[in-house]
């Protein structure tokens, strides 16, 4: 059980991806009276889903469990989970739909970034992390909560809202080019080495 529990709580995130996309749809779109019943689903299964992707990375290092498998299942089932809660919001008009530019971009560099790293060291992928670019990630992910707690129980003005998009924006872009740069930094030694060899 030790060696699945993991990639089980993985896969619970991937299973409650479409019921919280369900259920923030119904408590943005105004269908419904009772708002703080749906609100309590809502926060539960962003309870789950957080506490998912939180857990199944300490499992796997605890026990040493860590595979390259799992490694890409979680970046997926983050990528899905993140993209398509910010849909709804950008369809429902609570955040700007270029912000999913910025979204992309912290995935995709993250992936190749991650990969270049990875093959300069000679090995299998796994993710490379910077402290900065986990920060911005959590928020990414806890970001369509604070949007649904603007949105529902502090008017539609979205106050908060809009300051976390504009300011993530802009710090996504510092770390991005941050990244870029380290692994340019990183492998141009090993690179100027080769070139010698030659």
């Amino acid at each position: 059980m030790k060696k699945y529990g993991a990639n089980a709580l993985t896969v619970l995130r991937v299973l409650c991806t479409p019921l919280i996309l369900f259920v923030t749809n119904k408590l943005l779109s105004g269908i419904h009276t009772q708002v703080v019943e749906v609100f309590i689903l809502f926060a539960f299964l962003y309870f789950v889903i957080c506490s998912s992707d939180y857990f199944d990375g300490k499992i796997a290092r605890k026990y040493g469990i860590v595979s390259r498998f799992g490694a890409i299942l979680d970046l997926a089932a983050d990528f899905s989970f993140v993209v398509f809660m910010h849909i709804v919001m950008i369809l429902h008009g609570i955040i700007p739909a270029w912000f999913m530019i910025v979204i992309i971009d912290r995935f995709f560099n993250f992936i190749i970034t991650s990969k270049i790293e990875n093959d300069w060291a000679g090995q299998s992928f796994h993710p490379r992390f910077d402290n900065l670019g986990k920060y911005i990630s959590a928020v990414m992910y806890i970001m369509p909560f604070i949007m649904g707690v603007d949105y529902c129980f502090f008017g539609h003005e979205l106050f908060i809202t809009n300051g976390l998009v504009y300011g993530i924006a802009g710090i996504s872009v510092i770390t991005s080019y941050s990244r870029i740069r380290n692994i340019k930094s990183a492998i141009a030694p090993k690179a100027n080495d080769v070139n010698k060899s030659l």
